[in-house]
């Protein structure tokens, strides 16, 4: 029997190269921004259920996919998915629908597909997420034949709506501008009176109201009085506007019956 110990103590770090690694799956990780993590996919899946069911007649679920890094070339619909559409809008059976997805016919079907399933995306898409699209798997209810038999769902990548551009702060000097090139009405008030019905009637042209001028004429910017002016007429028959004083009023000419 021997008197060494095999047991050892070590006190240098361990080494943390053999550890494994945290992972997530590319779906979840999404494009390397943390917004992406929260976002709510819930009314964007809904609503391209809604948008599928209403295209093809029968009833579609939508879940989200997690899906292989997309080629450059795959199809954005399944061909399965395309093929069902035109069986369906031809009248056939869908459960019979035939497994070829090729030719131009196909080509159009699957466009109406990306297209509705687009549309919903720019009604639901999360606004704090920041991916070009998602991947979906579509599932027909109690469609389990051919093309779709032995498929659990068939994929379908939506891509995002395109995001508005940025506004551009407009600098102060031209704001400035832009208003003071705006134009506005000026008027100016040059009599107000009161009158009984009496004396208005009978109305016939070439009846003379009596009117009394206003000492101060208010001067009117839409429906605000801003001041009061005098007239001032000029050797070409025009008249002019002398501002005397300034006050605001708003809804002058709105709740006051003069003429």
């Amino acid at each position: 029997m021997s008197d060494r110990s095999d047991l050892g103590i070590r006190s240098e770090v361990p080494r943390t190269d053999i550890w494994a690694q945290p992972f997530l799956p590319p779906q979840a990780r999404g494009s390397g921004d943390d917004d992406d993590m929260d976002a709510d996919f819930g009314p964007l899946l809904a609503g391209v259920g809604r948008a599928l069911t209403q295209l093809f007649g029968l009833a579609v679920t939508v879940a989200a996919d997690r899906p292989l890094p997309r080629a450059a070339e795959a199809p954005r619909v399944d061909p399965a998915l395309a093929s069902l559409l035109a069986t369906v809008r031809l009248g056939g059976d869908p459960a019979r629908s035939p497994a070829s997805a090729g030719g131009v016919v196909m080509a159009r079907q699957a466009g109406a597909i990306a297209a509705a399933a687009d549309a919903a995306a720019a009604q639901y898409w999360p606004r704090e997420c920041r991916l070009a699209g998602f991947d979906l798997a579509v599932t027909i209810v109690g469609v389990a034949a051919a093309p779709l038999a032995g498929l659990t769902a068939a994929p379908l990548h939506v891509l995002a709506p395109p995001r508005p551009a940025p506004l551009v702060p407009v600098p102060l000097a031209v704001l400035a501008a832009e208003i003071m090139a705006l134009p506005v009405r000026v008027r100016v008030e040059l009599a107000s009176d009161t009158a009984m019905v009496a004396m208005l009637l009978p109305l016939r042209i070439g009846r003379v109201l009596p009117i009394n001028p206003r000492p101060d004429m208010p001067l009117l910017l839409g429906d605000h009085r801003i001041g009061t002016a005098t007239i001032t007429p000029l050797p070409d028959g025009r008249q002019q506007a002398l501002i005397t004083a300034l006050a605001v009023q708003p809804g002058h000419a709105a709740t006051r019956g003069d003429c």
